[in-house]
């Protein structure tokens, strides 16, 4: 601060010149500078090699902080404050009580509260002598006990020679009876052995090794049914030709295999027996990869080909079905169990299975009234098995469907009767 009745000079020592850089130079005070809250100008020497000369300095006058009021410090300074540490030790006047610790010693001993209410007071024992029975030799549940503890009892000799009697008796009377058994088993064997075959079964046999002979022609049958251009080129191959020709002919005719297509390797051939009736089934792969199953059937020495079951015939389309119209009354499809049920086919009363069309690109549902005829049918066809639930197969099967009664979805149908195991009819 200024000391009153005193100027306040200032004195600014200079480099020397020889060591002072032309570069190097104080820029020009321009209008916009401002020095701060600077009152007025002072004149002070400037010492420059030990000559000082008065020059006009402009220095800013020195201003210092408003002192705090004493009230303001006695409270403890204001929000101004910075912070402070301290240990914040409180010490005790001489005039205070000194504070002693309470030492509370842990003896052990455990304090017993009296109930409230006294305890109702005991009984006094009473005390009643019952004399001990007389002692009984011949006791049988007495028997070892005492002396006779561990010891062997012994039979007497009457027993011993009953059981040795009973016993020899049985090995005798089934030595005796072992002929009269082994006479009635072998009367039974000579049943079962002596069992002759009937014209029947012979004609079954010899028409399933005359079928087994014909894979090539039936090989060279498929052939010329899925290379032939015109209808009348195929009908002279199929079986049943009177209704048959009717279906074929409404039909829209294509090959589905080129003209020089020959299935010579790859195929597979089972034959079996239904009613009598001799069956063949031939398998293979198309020219564009795609599967075939040609149902033919043997008749009078003569083998045709069945085109509804090679084609999968259907008296309804499954476009027409998934809407809930069309003839269902002969119906080939791939048949698999389900679990889909609704309010119209509830699962305790109605059993579930989906239909797929037999290029397996459509489907609907179908349901059999649990505990009928065609629910067993159908049941024994698509069974699972009984210890390894395996995915389940799909199986060609032949139905007749029919409308719910309670209505239903579109696509839902009610199995009425199942017509064959598979796409042939007998």
């Amino acid at each position: 601060m200024p000391i009153p009745g005193h100027s306040l000079t200032c004195s600014v020592s200079l480099m020397n010149p020889s060591l002072a850089d032309p570069n190097n130079h104080v820029p020009d005070v321009s209008p916009d500078d401002a020095w701060g809250d600077v009152e007025g100008c002072l004149t002070g020497p400037i010492v420059v090699d030990e000559v000082v000369e008065q020059v006009p300095t402009t220095l800013p006058a020195a201003v210092l902080p408003p002192k705090r009021p004493k009230e303001t410090a006695a409270q403890g300074g204001s929000g101004d404050e910075g912070l402070r540490i301290d240990s914040n030790i409180q010490r005790r006047l001489p005039d205070e009580p000194e504070v002693r610790l309470e030492v509370q010693e842990i003896d052990g001993s455990v304090v017993r509260l009296d109930p409230e209410e006294p305890a109702a007071p005991r009984m006094p024992r009473q005390l009643t002598f019952h004399e001990k029975p007389p002692e009984n030799p011949g006791a049988k549940e007495r028997q070892g006990e005492g002396r006779e503890w561990g010891r062997a009892s012994r039979f007497s000799i009457r027993w011993i020679a009953a059981i040795s009697v009973t016993v020899a008796g049985v090995v005798i009377a089934s030595l005796v009876m072992l002929p009269k058994i082994n006479q009635a088993n072998a009367e039974r064997r000579d049943e079962m052995e002596l069992v002759v075959e009937t014209d029947d079964n012979v004609e079954e046999i010899v028409a399933i090794q005359d079928m087994l002979a014909r894979q090539p022609e039936a090989t060279q049958m498929f052939r010329k049914f899925a290379t032939a251009r015109l209808v009348d080129d195929v009908l002279p191959l199929l079986r049943d030709i009177q209704s048959v020709e009717p279906l074929v002919r409404g039909k829209e005719w294509a090959p589905i295999a080129p003209a020089d297509w020959n299935p010579s390797s790859g195929l597979n051939w089972f034959v079996f027996d239904q009613k009598g009736q001799a069956f063949g089934i031939l398998e293979g792969l198309l020219p564009d990869f795609s599967s075939f199953s040609a149902y033919l059937a043997l008749k009078d020495g003569q083998l045709h080909l069945d085109w509804k079951a090679t084609t999968g015939y259907s008296t309804a389309d499954f476009d027409e079905m998934t809407k809930g119209s069309g003839d269902t009354s002969e119906v080939r499809a791939l048949a698999s169990p389900s679990g889909f049920y609704t309010d119209v086919f509830p699962e305790l009363e109605y059993q579930s299975f989906q239909l797929y069309s037999p290029d397996g690109e459509q489907a609907i549902w179908a349901y059999t009234l649990r505990g009928s005829q065609v629910d067993a049918d159908l049941g024994r066809v698509l069974s699972k098995g009984a210890i390894i639930d395996e995915a389940q197969e799909k199986k060609k099967v032949t139905l007749k469907l029919a409308r719910p009664p309670g209505g239903g979805l579109p696509n839902q149908w009610l199995v009425e009767e199942m017509l064959h195991k598979d796409w042939i009819t007998p």
